[in-house]
């Protein structure tokens, strides 16, 4: 983690970051059971990986998005790859329109 620094200033200095964060411990699963909302301690949604954290660029197609990941630490530093660190990228559809 001493090694992320560096990397992190690049990826903030890119000017595309918009958001990153680390992600808590503690979860909260929210389902509908039964008409109402129901609240219980999580995590629940399965994944292979842990995930550690998020975080948001702007980027104008996806070549732009693995350019700016890529200087991310999780892909940078060697002992990311004995801990198995990476990225995934997914693109964000907003729902809401701006006017």
């Amino acid at each position: 983690m001493n090694q992320c620094p560096p990397h992190l200033d690049e990826l903030y200095n890119s000017g595309q970051l918009i958001i990153d964060a680390g992600l808590a411990p503690e979860t909260k699963c929210l389902r509908q059971a039964n008409g109402k909302v129901k609240v219980t301690d999580g995590p629940f949604t399965e994944a292979k990986e842990m995930i550690g954290s998020a975080f948001l660029i702007e980027a104008r197609d996806m070549e732009e998005a693995i350019q700016i990941a890529s200087l991310h630490p999780a892909v940078q530093i060697g002992a990311g790859e004995q801990f198995g660190w990476g990225i995934e990228i997914r693109p964000i559809h907003y729902f809401k329109k701006e006017e």
